[in-house]
């Protein structure tokens, strides 16, 4: 029984909390887009095709053949 007092107490806490938060940011200033609270993505430092390319070499120096596994 004691568990269950604690789940809903905490559930409880828990709906209390999103509704203050979604009223604070009701009555804030209006949100800018997504992009501003995202981490930058991180830039690609290869083309698409170049690892590709890597493998394609990799296998016709090795004869196509993959050791130890």
């Amino acid at each position: 029984m004691l568990g269950a007092a604690d789940r809903a107490r905490r559930d409880g806490e828990r709906d209390l909390a999103l509704a203050h938060t979604t009223a604070s940011m009701i009555r804030a200033k209006k949100l800018e887009g997504l992009d501003r609270y995202l981490p930058p993505k991180p830039a690609r430092t290869a083309k698409p095709g170049a690892m590709l390319g890597k493998l394609m070499a990799i296998a016709a120096a090795t004869g196509g053949r993959v050791e130890g596994v």
